[in-house]
């Protein structure tokens, strides 16, 4: 038996605009803030969430847009990494070098990871990953496909290199 232990999530969940400082600009386009802001005339028409464990975030930012009349907002969850695979090889690290309470932390993080990703639902178009094997091994329900978008900066243009030298 698996025993979730998640201290402040109650009062967090009670009061997660006070916590979260993009909730003002959610709240200043729809008139709704507690302190007098200047109203945001542009409507949103995108949602990008960047990492795994801000989706919660992105899903309530969506629905508090939604209950206020935006419909067509489209939704993207970049998630850069699968952090299960990534914290189960950190802990196969762990455990051969024999630090074993640290490998048992990073195994718990991982089954919690892998069991929110592809059970948790979500409203996003699109999810990307960073790495092409990822893609291929990564199960969902957060997002309706998912995609490669690498890290990586484009090349220097020769003119751009020469004014770095000078």
């Amino acid at each position: 038996m698996l025993q979730w232990r998640l201290p402040g999530l109650r009062a967090w969940l009670a009061a997660p605009e006070a916590e979260d400082p993009s909730w003002r600009l959610v709240e200043a386009y729809l008139g709704t803030a507690p302190v007098k802001t200047a109203p945001v005339k542009t409507a949103p028409v995108k949602v990008v969430v960047f990492r795994f464990y801000l989706h919660f975030v992105g899903k309530a930012v969506m629905g508090r847009l939604k209950r206020h009349g935006q419909r067509s907002i489209s939704a993207e969850l970049d998630l850069d990494d699968d952090e299960a695979a990534t914290h189960w090889s950190i802990a196969k690290a762990e455990f051969k070098a024999f630090r074993l309470a640290n490998a048992r932390s990073l195994t718990m993080k991982a089954l919690s990871f892998a069991a929110f990703q592809r059970w948790l639902s979500g409203p996003y178009r699109i999810a990307f990953l960073a790495a092409a094997d990822d893609v291929a091994r990564f199960k969902t329900r957060l997002a309706s496909s998912v995609e490669v978008r690498p890290n990586r900066l484009p090349p220097f243009s020769a003119m751009e290199l020469a004014s770095c030298a000078a």
